[in-house]
């Protein structure tokens, strides 16, 4: 197996483990007005750069998503319930990311969000997912300053 192909497979098992992960949290958590007994899809969101010089980033990782959401959905769901990802575009930058997010947890009013490749859009939009008390899931910033960006 060749270093990208070996690349590709860690990454997905990384986003799998990650939706996965949300998904219990969001369970556990009971966050949203919904009932336990609800047959609605649980919305997570995603964030990434979908375009420009980190689209790349971006793409594997909305693939990758794909396949475990897809997993998750044909055995079952989760209790019965399908996972639905609506995916946004941060272009890997603060104001973007802090559009997306707010269009995530007002418009779309997901559960949790699974983003992004650049730290310096986690930073930015952070802020907003710990104000609305909105789990995010980073998949690939390595700032340390992360860490510290809030409870959520």
């Amino acid at each position: 197996m060749n270093n990208e192909n070996s690349g590709k497979q860690v990454w997905t098992w990384i986003i799998i483990a990650v939706v996965v992960i949300v998904a219990g949290w969001w369970l556990l958590s009971n966050k949203t007005n919904n009932s336990a007994n609800s047959t609605e899809p649980i919305k997570i969101g995603f964030m990434g750069p979908l375009t420009g010089e980190m689209s790349y980033f971006g793409a594997n990782a909305k693939s990758a998503v794909e396949i475990a959401v897809e997993e998750v959905n044909s055995s079952g769901g989760i209790n019965g319930r399908s996972l639905e990802v609506i995916y946004e575009d941060d272009k890997c930058a603060g104001p973007e990311a802090i559009s997306a997010a707010n269009k995530l947890i007002s418009i779309d009013k997901v559960s949790a969000i699974v983003g992004s490749v650049c730290s310096s859009a986690v930073l930015a939009f952070a802020p907003v997912a710990e104000n609305n008390k909105t789990v995010v899931m980073d998949y690939c910033g390595t700032a340390p300053k992360i860490s510290d960006a809030g409870d959520y």
